[in-house]
């Protein structure tokens, strides 16, 4: 949770230096009922973010944004990695990720 609320600092910090409005925090409820689901429920976000992160950085020209991105999704891809080993699943299951477009991870 810190790592999540340090990296939405940092980036809002950034958009508002660029004069932009950052989106407003969302509530949402997850479909877990213990433990296990709930480690299922956040190694999927986690996945979910390193790939958006991953298509974003794409379509990034400016240095600061990228290297803010690029660090961000490296730690999000530990946070998967980790979640991955607690659930029994391959830690780094590919050789790359997946870059998503923000249209596919809007229907995640």
């Amino acid at each position: 949770m810190d790592h999540e609320n340090a990296h939405v600092s940092a980036l809002s910090a950034l958009l508002i230096a660029r004069g932009a409005t950052p989106v407003t925090a969302c509530n949402y409820t997850f479909p877990y009922t213990d433990v296990p689901s709930f480690l299922g429920v956040a190694a999927a976000l986690e996945a979910a973010g390193v790939s958006a992160y991953d298509g974003a950085i794409a379509s990034l020209t400016q240095s600061d944004l990228v290297t803010l991105a690029a660090g961000v999704a490296t730690v999000e891809a530990r946070h998967a990695a980790y979640l991955n080993l607690l659930t029994a699943a391959v830690p780094f299951p590919n050789v790359t990720d997946i870059p998503l477009n923000q249209t596919t991870i809007f229907r995640c």
